[in-house]
């Protein structure tokens, strides 16, 4: 087994989980008991908010006294104390050694993070609790191009929306011959790394859940939610046609969803073409799903 967390980043969580002091000490290590008893339930759900809504939940029922700085300085202490508990748990998941790889990285990223919000406590717009609660249970894996998720699931509504969208009984058709029911694995993008973001970066990406797939025989295969898979985007940014193209090229298929105000946020964020476009009513943001059937998926990673 590789080495996931670096000496540095050790003792990083280490100063951080023992900041604790005084009264403080015995009420986060009850709340770090309530919750990692609660975490054992996670790995078996697909409401993938739970494990943060819990934590922060928790954490603000039993201190709510404490002014927010104060709560904001015990939830990285708790974050930390959690994050040196997170190997042991990723090697109960038996993954590849090749994502693996990211874990020392993923890591050092954390650290430091908590690192500067203890820094910095009087201007943290997101808890750390929920920054990394996904993370530190390992429901959400670091994989370069994106992180997933272990357990996901493509709701079989979802899918009859779609037709009535569509106007297609397509996707209909797709989710049956990929056997939609049961466990997927969920893309994220994370904008922490994006050093792989990119047509190869991909690729790479790809290949590493296809070697997990098929240590998952039970895993249906790849899912991701999206405003990036809007074919509206192949003309509009043709430099992220490739999160459409490659996909559909190998097997894949596309399932739209409506656009939320989330989508609109993040699509005209970054590109002043499509804030323009949106401005002037020519484009809105829809969030499309793009599904990777297992079979599609490792017969592609076998042909490369």
């Amino acid at each position: 087994m590789k080495t996931l967390m670096s000496a540095q980043a050790h003792e990083i969580f280490v100063q951080l989980a023992k900041s604790v002091q005084g009264p403080h000490e015995k009420a986060v290590s009850n709340i770090y008991s309530l919750i990692e008893l609660e975490s054992s339930r996670w790995i078996h759900t697909t409401a993938n908010q739970v494990p943060e809504k819990y934590t922060e939940q928790v954490f603000e029922e039993k201190l709510s006294h404490l002014s927010k700085e104060e709560r904001c300085s015990l939830k990285i202490s708790l974050a930390a104390l959690l994050a040196l508990k997170t190997p042991k748990l990723v090697e109960s998941e038996n993954l590849p050694d090749s994502i693996l790889a990211f874990y020392p990285a993923a890591f050092e990223r954390m650290a430091n993070g908590l690192k500067d919000m203890s820094e910095n406590l009087p201007n943290q717009p997101k808890s750390p609790l929920v920054k990394y609660a996904r993370f530190v249970f390992a429901l959400t894996v670091p994989c370069g191009a994106e992180d997933f998720d272990l357990n996901d699931r493509i709701p079989l509504s979802s899918c009859i929306l779609a037709v009535a969208r569509e106007r297609s009984v397509q996707s209909l058709f797709n989710y049956v011959r990929c056997r939609g029911k049961g466990v997927w694995l969920r893309s994220h993008t994370n904008t922490e790394y994006l050093d792989e973001f990119n047509e190869e970066g991909f690729d790479r990406y790809y290949l590493r859940i296809a070697e997990l797939l098929i240590r998952r025989k039970h895993v249906r295969g790849l899912v991701s939610s999206s405003w990036f898979h809007d074919p509206q985007l192949l003309e509009i940014s043709p430099r992220l046609s490739f999160l459409q193209t490659r996909p559909l090229e190998r097997g894949a298929y596309l399932m739209r969803h409506r656009g939320s105000e989330k989508d609109l946020e993040f699509a005209t964020r970054t590109s002043g073409t499509r804030r323009r476009l949106y401005e002037e009513g020519k484009y809105v943001p829809t969030m499309y799903s793009m599904i990777w059937g297992r079979k599609e998926l490792i017969s592609w990673a076998k042909s490369v």
